[in-house]
């Protein structure tokens, strides 16, 4: 599952995603669009927020 299909099947904005994760709302856009490689942190960041 990408993503962006994660975060359409949960209903959850850029922003509230963001902010479990502790990143902000623009990182998200820009790795959810494929516009940024996240580092290791965002990377495990994303990943414990999604469960």
């Amino acid at each position: 599952m990408t993503l962006k299909e994660y975060l359409n099947q949960n209903k959850l904005s850029l922003k509230a995603f963001g902010d479990r994760c502790g990143i902000s709302a623009p990182t998200v856009l820009r790795v959810r669009d494929g516009l940024h490689i996240p580092s290791r942190k965002t990377l495990n960041a994303i990943v414990s927020g999604t469960g």
